[in-house]
């Protein structure tokens, strides 16, 4: 059985490790998935329909915790892009200075979590140790966002470093050791789909005839 240190001591060695010598340990990635399983890294959001994007981590290691934020960015959208409905916001009578994409729910897999995956960061710990051996996807966060405005795409979820901590992405392995060689991957939101849409230009002809 691997060993485990508590979700506590690793969120406590994870905190304090800036500064510190970090563990030589196996390499990793925390990606943006669209899958639980971590294979899909882009999709098509249709609109009005829940969206779930999960944070997941790849490492033939024991997992105990991980470091991580995420940064949203659209080269054809300014302005929040992920976040809360305004106050009078009741579609279709929404304003495009509310984000496109409502903030529905957050779901950390760690028994402890501190910060929030797009302001200050992620800290979390795992309750009981985590195999990454053969591939196995080690599930960090689950976050639901729900697309009501017609969005062209081009957007990117990048997995970053929590800069106020770290020089890079880090993982805690089951010994609370850090290890910082993790690479941060993108998922990828193309163009948000109307699911109606065929049926209501078919409606529309149907008037002309």
């Amino acid at each position: 059985m691997l060993k485990s240190l508590s979700a506590l001591a690793v969120i406590a060695a994870i905190l304090g490790s800036f500064g510190m010598a970090l563990a030589q340990c196996a390499p990793a990635t925390i990606g943006v998935y669209f899958d639980a399983g971590g294979t899909a890294q882009s999709v098509a959001p249709i609109q009005h329909q829940n969206l779930v994007m999960y944070v997941v981590l790849f490492a033939e290691a024991p997992i105990g915790g991980a470091a991580w934020q995420l940064e949203v960015t659209s080269s054809q959208y300014s302005g929040q892009l992920i976040g809360p409905a305004g106050p009078n916001c009741q579609p279709p009578y929404c304003s495009y200075q509310d984000p496109p994409f409502w903030l529905m729910g957050l779901q950390s897999e760690g028994a402890v979590c501190l910060g929030d995956p797009f302001e200050s960061g992620v800290r979390q710990g795992f309750g009981t140790c985590m195999s990454g051996y053969f591939g196995v996807p080690i599930l960090l966060y689950t976050i639901i966002i729900h697309p009501w405005a017609d969005i062209l795409g081009g957007i990117e979820v990048d997995v970053n470093v929590v800069p106020e901590d770290y020089e890079g992405l880090v993982y805690a392995d089951c010994s609370a050791q850090i290890c910082d060689n993790v690479v941060g991957l993108t998922g990828h939101i193309g163009t948000t789909v109307i699911a109606t849409e065929s049926d209501s230009w078919g409606g529309l002809k149907a008037l002309y005839r």
